[in-house]
C-alpha cells in the first residue's frame, strides 16, 4: 500500500490493518514480539495469542488513534523462517532492479 493511499484510510482501518498483519506474522512464527535492551532483543513470555491481545490492548489504550512509534508498544525480531522469507524477497527484488 503507498503512502498516499494508507493515509486516506481511516486510522481504525489503518490500526485494524496493522494488527491484522502482526498476527498473521506471529502466528506464522516468522517474528517475536518482545522487548529490546543493550543485552538485545528479549521475547516476551507470551503465547501469539496473548502477545497480540497485549498489543492490541496497549494500541488501544494508550495511542487509541495514533501511530504508535516504534518500540513504544512492541519490538520484533525475526525468526529464521521469517529471516529465510526475507532473504528470498530481497533476491527477488535486487533481480528486478
Amino acid at each position: 500500500m503507498t503512502n498516499a493511499i494508507w493515509s486516506l484510510c481511516a486510522a481504525e482501518a489503518r490500526r485494524t490493518m496493522t494488527i491484522g498483519l502482526i498476527a498473521e506474522l506471529v502466528t506464522a512464527g516468522l517474528i517475536v514480539p518482545g522487548d529490546v535492551d543493550e543485552q538485545g532483543h528479549h521475547a516476551w513470555p507470551h503465547s501469539p495469542g496473548d502477545a497480540i491481545e497485549r498489543i492490541t490492548r496497549e494500541w488501544l489504550t494508550e495511542w487509541r488513534d495514533e501511530i504508535p512509534t516504534p518500540g513504544a508498544i512492541v519490538w520484533f525480531a525475526n525468526t529464521e523462517a521469517g529471516d529465510e522469507i526475507a532473504r528470498e524477497v530481497l533476491a527477488r527484488e535486487v533481480g528486478m532492479l
